[in-house]
């Protein structure tokens, strides 16, 4: 049932909150009689120390009893009202885009996606990050606005009036089979610098660039960004948990079906579809350039 239970002799803990964790956990049972077993627990890492923690951790991956992403995020989400939140949480992104190139090729490889090299998505987001970076002081500043109140509602009582831009909440990104890392990750720097936490639901067609997604989110982003594995039914229940925006990316007939149940939570969306970037091959080209140009648009799309 992929649940442990034991008796934990001791201090007493608290119950666990939180995605699943990067907390490694050495599990060692000794039968003791027929109906008895001792069960002992090693933590690697050094920074958790709640037995118990580790224990729902490791299981809430894959339980469906484990805590929801909207709502963790929600009340537990790491800080990002301010300025220097949003500027941490940039270079925490950025950093894992720096260090993990390989990993993600790697992933992309042996998931058949094409291409399988990620470095130049990785130059393309670091430059968003520094795109966003550069706007984040004036999406901070308070918007003045002109005192429109007729004298006399005022009452005598003079005051300021100001905009202020505040975050969504929780944002949901579904991302496509064919450019799974980067646009996962490209979404997630718009949605953080505007001070939204994010879901990514990753395709189901890549498993194994999605279970990289979620080590990494885990070890860079943890507090920020979940990564929610999974095909339709997660989607679905991703949307009917209330997040703030929905973000999908991929083709017309799912795009009606995520927009319809986005519909009946009132969630506002993003679609963008595929069919709108056509691409034409001007006359005039030789054979060997043709192919190349053809082979280029065939592996690409």
């Amino acid at each position: 049932s992929g649940l442990l239970r034991t008796e934990l002799h001791g201090p007493k803990v608290c119950k666990p909150e939180g995605p699943p964790s990067e907390t490694t956990l050495r599990i060692e049972r000794k039968l003791l009689s027929a109906d008895k077993m001792m069960v002992q627990l090693q933590i690697v890492d050094e920074e958790v120390k709640d037995v118990s923690q580790c224990i729902y951790c490791r299981t809430a991956a894959t339980s469906t009893t484990g805590p929801s992403p909207v709502s963790f995020l929600r009340v537990h989400g790491r800080p990002l009202k301010t300025l220097e939140d949003r500027l941490t949480v940039l270079d925490k992104v950025g950093q894992l885009v720096a260090d993990s190139c390989e990993e993600i090729s790697q992933a992309q490889a042996t998931d058949r996606v094409v291409p399988e090299k990620f470095h130049g998505s990785a130059k393309m987001i670091l430059g968003g990050i520094a795109f966003y970076k550069s706007l984040l002081p004036e999406w901070v500043k308070p918007e003045p606005v002109e005192d429109l109140v007729p004298v006399p509602l005022k009452a005598g009582v003079e005051a300021e009036w100001a905009i202020y831009n505040e975050p969504k909440g929780v944002c949901v990104n579904i991302t496509p089979w064919n450019a799974p890392a980067t646009i996962s990750l490209a979404n997630a720097i718009s949605m953080l610098a505007a001070g939204n936490h994010v879901v990514i639901k990753p395709p189901e067609l890549v498993p194994t660039v999605s279970a990289v997604l979620r080590r990494l989110c885990q070890r860079y982003l943890s507090g920020y960004v979940w990564v929610e594995e999974g095909g339709k039914e997660v989607v679905e229940r991703l949307i009917d948990e209330g997040a703030d925006h929905v973000s999908f990316t991929g083709g017309g007939e799912i795009a009606k079906i995520v927009a319809a149940r986005c519909g009946q939570m009132l969630t506002p969306m993003t679609l963008e579809l595929g069919g709108k970037s056509p691409a034409f091959v001007d006359a005039g080209l030789d054979e060997g350039m043709l192919r190349s140009i053809v082979q280029e648009i065939l592996e690409t799309k």
